[in-house]
């Protein structure tokens, strides 16, 4: 990373090839959770408009929305949406990616009305079968936020039944199903020591799943 700073700031290089470096670079700090670093370079990035036409820009801009939501910035996400329409309308697989995020930042803003409505904009069945996986994983959490437990615990039972038989090819996200399906089944039972035991032994487990995923997502 230091010599890609070196070059970046080397003045006989072509104000394309930094921006293509610069992305690079932001996208290697995003990896290692190093999300200021990387708002840093998205921010000097979008400061040169001019130059990201060269580039991958609903992919840049992706990955841009997501460092923001690791960074927690919920309202720059909404905004950043509202002020890059003309990109997201580029198709429809780009439309429902952003919505991930745009949900994302609702919940995180505590607006889970305006989430499940930004989900439910194109129906979560037509579309690729990894693609209404995610969404409705993402429902089923805001159906929890909404107070729905019934709804929650049922959209993500069906997408269990669905991997099971072989309707959904998703295999990335399906452990992270199974443990969100599992808490929803104890948030159905009445609250007492062995749910507390059961619901700090899940916790346990998806923490150190998440840890085993950092250290191979690590370089």
């Amino acid at each position: 990373m230091e010599q890609a700073k070196i070059i970046e700031d080397f003045p006989r290089y072509d104000p394309i090839l930094i921006a293509k470096l610069q992305s690079t670079l932001a996208l290697e700090y995003f990896i290692q959770q190093q999300f200021e670093q990387s708002d840093a370079i998205y921010n000097e990035l979008l400061a040169y408009p001019e130059r990201l036409d060269a580039l991958n820009k609903p992919g840049l801009f992706f990955n841009y929305l997501s460092n923001l939501v690791n960074l927690e910035r919920y309202q720059a996400v909404i905004d950043f949406y509202q002020a890059q329409q003309a990109v997201w309308e580029q198709g429809t697989t780009a439309l429902y990616r952003v919505h991930y995020f745009l949900c994302w930042a609702h919940m995180g803003l505590g607006n889970y009305e305006a989430a499940q409505d930004i989900l439910l904009l194109q129906d979560l069945q037509n579309r690729p079968r990894y693609e209404e996986f995610y969404a409705r994983t993402l429902l089923s959490m805001v159906y929890y936020h909404l107070g729905e437990l019934i709804m929650a615990e049922r959209e993500t039972y069906n997408l269990m039944q669905n991997h099971r038989y072989k309707l959904s090819p998703e295999e990335t996200h399906y452990e992270h199903l199974c443990h969100i399906h599992q808490f929803y089944v104890l948030m159905g039972q009445v609250p007492n020591q062995k749910r507390r035991e059961k619901l700090e032994q899940l916790l346990l487990q998806i923490q150190t799943l998440f840890d085993e995923q950092q250290a191979a997502a690590s370089p």
